[in-house]
Formats: C-alpha cells, structure tokens, sequence
C-alpha cells in the first residue's frame, strides 16, 4: 500500500510494473512552482483540460440529433457509420495514443490530438462527400483520447487539493454536454446547415486546446520503453473487427460478413494476447489488467457502460414512438427529447462534484456501489411501468445520471492500482473495454427487440411492450451484475485523514 496523495490509497503490485520511469529535474521543479499558484489559475485549467475531454461527447450529443438532416445532404442511407466510425477508430486509437503519452509526453500527445482532431472538424465541415465526412471523422476519433490523457496529466501535475474534484468533473463534465449538445446542433443546423456544428466543435476544440498547452506544465514523469507498434496493429483489429461485426448484426444478422469480422476480430485479439505476454514492453501488460485490485473496476465498467448504451437507447426508441400505435409512446421528436434528459445529463455533473467532494469520506468503491444499484433500480421501474407519465419518466431517467459517477470512481480505483509507467494505457484499455460491452449488450437488447416486432410505422418498427420490458429487464440484470462485481473491488474504502497529502507530484511513486 502506498500513500494517500488526494485520489486514494495506492495499491499498486510493483511486480506488474514493465518498464522503468524516469523524472526530469527541470519538469519536476516547474511543476512544484505551478502547484504554487492561486485557484483562479487552476480552475482555468481545469476548465480546459474538461472542455478537451468532452470532445469525445460532443463527437455524439451534436451529431446524433441530426443524422437525419446529414442523410438528406448527402443523399445516404448509411449515416449510421456517421456515429460508427467515431466508435470503430476511437477503440483502436485510444490504448496506442495513451501509451505514446506514457513514452513522449502527455502534454505533448494532447496537442498533436487536438491537431488532429480539430482538422478532422476542418474535413467535414467542408467535405464535398459522404466518404470524405466519413474520413473527417476517423481524424475525429482522436478526441476519444483526450478524456484519458487529461485524466493521466492531471494525476501528475495538478497539487492535490485540486487533484480529486479535477479529475472528476474530466469524467463526469459530460452532463453539460448533454443539456446543450441536442439543442444546440439543431439550432445550428438549421440556420447554417450541417457543417455548423462541426464549426462548433472545431472551436471549442482550438480555443480549449490552445489554452490548455499554454498553461499547464509537461508531466515530468517518463516511462522508458518502446512502443509496442505490433501490438497496437493486433489490438486494433481484434476491437475493429469485432466492433464492425456487431455492429452490423442489427441491420444484416449473423451472415459472412458479421460472422467473418467478429471470427477475425476473436482471432486477432487471440494472438495479440500471445504477443503481449511474450513482449518485454506490451502495448497492455496483461498480467496488471488481471490482478484483482484492477480487473474488478474495469469489469464494473464495462458493465455499467453496457447498461448505459441500452438504456439510453431504449428510452429515445420509447420515447420517441407515437403514442397511438403503442401504449408506452410519447410521441416525442429530437427537440422534445432533449429537454426530457435534462435532468439527467444535470445530476451527471452533479454525480462527478459529488465523487471529488466526497472521496475522502466514503471512497470510491462506495461510489461504485451507489452507481449499481442507481444502474439497476431504474431500469426494473421501468420495465414494469412502460406508461409512466411524463414526470416519473423523466424523472426516473434522471437517476442513470447518478449513476454515472462510477465512470469518475472506476477511472480513480484503476489509477491508483496501476503503477506509473502504465496509468494512461491502462485508462486508454478500459475505454476500449467499454467499447466493446456497449456493443455486445445493445446487439442483445436490439436482438430481444427485434424479436417482437408488432406493426412498421413509416418504416420504422414498432416493439411489443413485452419486448420492452424484457429489454429494459436484461439492462437490470448486466447492472445488477456489475453491482456485484462493485462489492469485489478490494481497495478504494474510505481514505485516512491522519496522512497529510505532500505538494510532489511525483513523490506518489510505488
């Protein structure tokens, strides 16, 4: 056990550390002067760093509410792969961006995102295609790092009184995004047309971008390895083939092309697992992934991530269908929608404030355990109450946005189980871990869906309230079971408070 340095009691094995570190002097002593700044300063950057790591949610809030309106400028009946790509190229880019961090600098990794990212906006705000929007896109997927490596960065340079809060509102800021993400994209589509919001978030991503790289100092801290860019390739077609295949299982079912992907995603992820234990310096040290204090919250959250993929799916479906042909429909459009998740994307927010504030007191793996039951609960009220009113609806949606703070809890018990030359690649492999339950529970919960069609309104199925209910069911049950594997989790209990936290980022070492 290590000490408590303002994000928790580490318990990291230093036998699963792979490679060496080492700390430039000259970093480390700008880091400590800057750790010596006002609050002002480190709300500013705080600000910055929780602006870049939205960029990932942004990728989605504004875009999703206007595919159609992208579908009809391009004339495509694939604007699904709008969203698709982000997903795809996001899973394989974030564990290999995260360990070039690792090596090369986090700081240093976040400005060539931000390149990246924002030229990708640039691409598809002007592009003349539908195949170079796709390609804007891809340069996109870069942003799905950003909420990692800022994490990472704020671990190693922000003073620890700022630390916890910090990091929590960088995985929890998503909240905000969600209030204005719908209703801005379609107010800005529909004065300037579909270009806007990418525009937008071209902005967001300079100005936060630019502020960022200029205030808050490179971590010292370096890990002394090479990158694994074998690895990366096996890595990322084993989550690209995979991905693709089920994505596809909705629209096509299990044919060549859904079974040919997901066998050679399986395979190549099979082989990818052979090289990493082989590797001096794995691209993911498999052997820190399965120990204890590190599988647990990583199961939990791809679990809870599941649940989240479905149930706010299922809820658009739910809400969305006219209220004359089924009895649980709302008859809701895009607009409507986005102001009944108001309160959930506020109490998201509220959930990230919550865990920085209340770390110390009851601790993450408390946090986790609210989380479940906050994943699980909501989902059984729903499936037995499908015609709820509008206020119970709203309201008890709200309650998945408490529930989201165990995307801030999971992340903290991952960093302070993984020692320092693996934090950012192991954050990176839980996001691609994510990614990957998101999609295997909704292909399930669209497969229970698509079971039980009762009638096709305008082209678009209409589910039996029973298939409803046994979806919303299945979204209890993976909630329940990461429930379960919450009470696991060995570490991240209440933190002592005789131990006062010390001003060296670095002296949090293993």
């Amino acid at each position: 056990f290590g000490e408590d340095h303002g994000l928790g009691v580490e318990v990291v094995d230093e036998s699963t550390q792979v490679a060496e570190t080492t700390v430039d002097a000259l970093r480390q002593a700008k880091v400590v002067a800057v750790q010596n700044r006002g609050i002002g300063y480190w709300i500013i950057a705080t600000a910055a760093l929780v602006m870049l790591a939205e960029q990932s949610a942004f990728g989605f809030t504004l875009y999703s509410p206007v595919l159609g309106s992208i579908a009809v400028q391009y004339q495509t009946s694939n604007v699904v792969w709008v969203m698709t790509t982000v997903m795809l190229a996001g899973a394989v880019a974030v564990p290999f961006l995260c360990k070039l961090a690792d090596v090369y600098g986090k700081k240093r990794i976040l400005g060539g995102g931000v390149v990246a990212t924002a030229l990708g906006c640039l691409l598809c705000a002007v592009a003349p295609s539908f195949g170079v929007l796709l390609a804007g896109r891809v340069l996109m997927a870069a942003g799905s790092a950003f909420a990692v490596i800022a994490v990472a960065l704020m671990r190693d340079v922000f003073p620890p009184r700022m630390r916890s809060l910090a990091i929590a509102l960088a995985l929890n800021g998503s909240g905000i995004v969600l209030i204005v993400g719908p209703l801005l994209s379609g107010w800005l589509v529909g004065i300037w047309g579909v270009g806007a919001p990418f525009v937008f978030q071209l902005v967001i991503c300079l100005v936060s971008g630019a502020i960022a790289l200029a205030i808050i100092p490179e971590t010292p801290l370096r890990v002394l390895a090479r990158v694994d860019y074998l690895g990366a390739a096996l890595l990322g077609c084993g989550v690209f083939g995979i991905l693709i295949g089920l994505s596809q299982v909705q629209n096509r079912g299990w044919d060549q092309f859904t079974v040919g992907f997901t066998t050679i995603g399986l395979l190549a992820l099979a082989v990818w697992t052979l090289q990493s234990k082989r590797s001096s310096d794995p691209l993911v040290n498999l052997r820190l992934i399965s120990r204890h204090a590190v599988a647990t919250p990583v199961a939990a959250s791809a679990l809870f991530y599941g649940v989240t993929a479905s149930v706010n799916v299922l809820v658009v479906l739910q809400w969305s269908t006219p209220k004359d042909v089924a009895p649980y429909g709302h008859s809701l459009n895009a607009l409507q929608i986005g102001l009944w998740t108001i309160p959930f994307g506020i109490l998201t927010v509220v959930a990230g404030i919550v865990v920085g504030l209340t770390v110390r007191s009851i601790g993450y793996r408390t946090h986790m355990i609210i989380a479940g039951v906050c994943w699980t609960v909501p989902s059984v009220f729903l499936a037995f109450n499908l015609d709820a009113s509008p206020a119970v609806a709203i309201a008890v949606y709200g309650i998945y946005g408490i529930a989201t703070m165990s995307i801030a809890a999971a992340s903290s018990l991952i960093l302070i189980a993984t020692p320092e030359d693996q934090r950012s690649v192991a954050l990176g492999m839980n996001a691609s871990v994510n990614s990957i339950a998101g999609a295997v529970v909704q292909v399930l919960i669209f497969a229970i869906l698509g079971s039980s069609v009762a009638a096709v309104v305008a082209g678009s199925p209409v589910y039996t309230p029973e298939a409803f209910q046994a979806a919303y069911l299945t979204a209890a049950a993976v909630g329940a079971l990461g429930l379960i594997v919450s009470l696991l989790i060995p570490h991240g209990r209440r933190q002592p408070r005789s131990e006062p936290p010390t001003s060296d980022p670095q002296s949090d070492s293993p």
